[in-house]
């Protein structure tokens, strides 16, 4: 991936990866999740809540886990925060205070109403 490369929707799933290391399975568990649940994504859905909620599971803590682990634990999460939405409400909240302090035709821009 170089800088304007444009990712498909038939994109590879694996094209981004996020790789933790701690000198023990807690260690390397917690900043995982520390990682995953400080971790903001603009666009698409994402799964990271569910992630995250993987990660808090006890028995995925203990290493129980195997290929039906995900089919037969219950796992415990938050839907993600709409960033997106917050962003563009920011942004329209900054924008109407920015359009206030100016004089009319600051405001309207050099189209003028038409």
């Amino acid at each position: 991936m170089e800088t304007g490369s444009e990712i498909t929707v038939y994109y590879d799933p694996m094209i981004a990866k996020m790789i933790a290391w701690g000198k023990t399975r807690e260690e390397c568990t917690a900043r995982l999740k520390e990682s995953i649940d400080s971790t903001v994504i603009f666009g698409p859905v994402t799964n990271t809540f569910y992630l995250s909620g993987i990660l808090s599971h006890e028995e995925f803590k203990k290493g129980n886990t195997h290929t039906h682990f995900l089919e037969e634990q219950t796992i415990l999460f938050t839907p993600e925060k709409d960033v997106q939405a917050d962003a563009f409400s920011f942004a329209a909240a900054a924008l109407s205070e920015k359009k206030k302090s100016q004089g009319i035709w600051e405001a309207v821009g050099p189209g003028g109403f038409w």
